[in-house]
């Protein structure tokens, strides 16, 4: 009996042999492919009931900026609502912006991270944990800083 590498090799060249089968992370058409790797982004890839896809970290990594989006966003209207009504004050201008800006980088991280969510797939499980806590804080030192600045310099 063949060893299990060349086994799977054959039993995987054997399945893509006569189906459009498309890769996990790239989406490339694998039909009669002979190797076991993608061809378009090198994916490691295998005969297996279940997936290595983890979207755990990935996950976290857009929720820990969506959720305090909607505070940035309520605060951000709040204040250009105090900026409206009062005409204005510098301090309050500067809320205002710092709220807006923050509203406009978290909208911007959220993108990239659904933009570029098979570059951050194919990361090793620490890498994507990485990214992911990279988002969620972000998003806590936007927060913690404005209620640094709304307390203690305002």
């Amino acid at each position: 009996m063949p060893p299990p590498a060349i086994r799977d090799a054959a039993l995987l060249a054997a399945c893509l042999a006569d189906r459009d089968v498309p890769c996990p992370i790239c989406t490339y058409n694998l039909r009669g492919l002979d190797g076991m790797t993608c061809p378009e982004c090198g994916f490691a890839l295998g005969i297996r009931i279940g997936s290595d896809l983890r979207l755990g970290p990935w996950l976290f990594g857009v929720l820990g900026l969506c959720v305090p989006l909607g505070f940035i966003v309520a605060a951000g209207i709040f204040a250009g609502g105090k900026v409206y009504a009062n005409s204005g004050s510098a301090k309050d201008w500067a809320i205002a912006v710092y709220l807006w800006g923050s509203t406009l980088a978290v909208g911007i991280a959220i993108f990239a991270m659904i933009r570029f969510r098979r570059w951050v797939w194919r990361r090793s499980a620490r890498g994507q944990w990485l990214v992911a806590a990279c988002c969620t804080a972000m998003t806590v030192l936007i927060i913690a800083w404005f209620f640094i600045w709304v307390t203690f310099l305002y």
